[in-house]
């Protein structure tokens, strides 16, 4: 049998022949096992991504544009929105009268963590691409930078963390204003 402790057996009479356990091997921090997560995270997004911005291609830069204006206001709204979004919907459901608008509030503030991490790759990536080569049109191009960056930041132990956080609070944000004024 495998399992993490020792089964404590009260009548051994019941078993047949020998018990041996076996070690449960934690795979999880295997190096090739990292990658293989980090090619999925990445991948997946890029998928969204691109079907994202294939459909509404001024949607992303208006959402930098709006980072870029209201940074501090962005972060502080969208960690309000984080946050407070997962208590207003339990609340709703604990009325019984507002589970259907509970559970349209929660896929919608999914969808829109989803779509925050594809604006923060964009801004991230159309930010890097601006340094480097002072301008940069290809939205496609900026996608792509960003994701790797942002995967790649997400990955590393505790700074990925807050840097996650810090990236999708404001982007968070910048989502809601671009769609509040622009759809």
């Amino acid at each position: 049998y495998s399992a993490k402790q020792e089964v404590r057996l009260e009548s051994p009479s019941s078993i047949t022949g020998p018990v041996v356990r076996q070690e449960i091997k934690n795979d999880q921090n295997k190096p090739l096992n990292i990658l293989y997560g980090l090619f999925y995270e990445l991948s997946s997004l890029l998928l969204i991504g691109l079907i994202v911005i294939s459909l509404k291609k001024k949607i992303a830069p208006l959402v930098a544009d709006n980072l870029e204006k209201k940074n501090w206001q962005s972060a502080l709204i969208g960690l309000a929105v984080l946050f407070l979004t997962p208590f207003i919907s339990l609340f709703l459901i604990l009325t019984i009268v507002g589970i259907p608008l509970a559970l349209i509030l929660l896929a919608l503030y999914f969808i829109l963590l989803v779509l925050a991490l594809i604006f923060t790759a964009f801004t991230l990536g159309r930010l890097l691409l601006k340094i480097i080569y002072k301008k940069s049109t290809n939205i496609f191009l900026m996608l792509i930078i960003g994701l790797m960056v942002f995967v790649i930041l997400a990955a590393i132990p505790y700074f990925g963390l807050v840097a996650y956080l810090i990236f999708i609070t404001s982007c968070l944000c910048g989502a809601i204003l671009t769609f509040k004024n622009h759809l």
